[in-house]
């Protein structure tokens, strides 16, 4: 009976299908993984950490996926919570990058600002900000 509740109009091979391929998309990484949640939560049985963790990999967009496995994090090794953490940064990279690259090209510039010696004292740091 909770099976039916949790399966209103859906077979359990289309959840499973749904939940071997869905895709990152236009939605966040947190998004993915809640999506992912509610594929688990349908499914009458449970896939393990390791499963739901690489489809969460696979998943991803393939330059955070990248980016992921870059610093040596799979599926095998490393915890969800360390894997999100990894891929919501480089998600918020690569956002910064593109918005920054479209500023870039809608100020008629083909390239990142130049800072030339002659427009600041050579002493001088390129931004006002402290790095962290």
């Amino acid at each position: 009976m909770l099976r039916d509740q949790c399966l209103p109009s859906s077979t359990e091979l289309e959840v499973v299908h749904h939940f071997e391929t869905l895709t990152h998309g236009s939605c966040d990484v947190c998004t993915l993984r809640d999506d992912l949640r509610v594929c688990v939560t349908q499914m009458s049985e449970s896939p393990s950490n390791y499963e739901f963790q690489r489809q969460f990999l696979q998943a991803l967009k393939p330059e955070l996926s990248a980016w992921v496995h870059k610093l040596g994090l799979t599926a095998e090794r490393s915890k969800l919570y360390k894997i999100m953490e990894v891929a919501l940064a480089a998600e918020e990279a690569h956002a910064y990058q593109t918005k920054f690259s479209g500023q870039s090209k809608v100020q008629g510039q083909t390239s990142t600002p130049s800072t030339s010696s002659v427009s600041r004292g050579v002493d001088e740091p390129l931004h006002s900000g402290a790095i962290e």
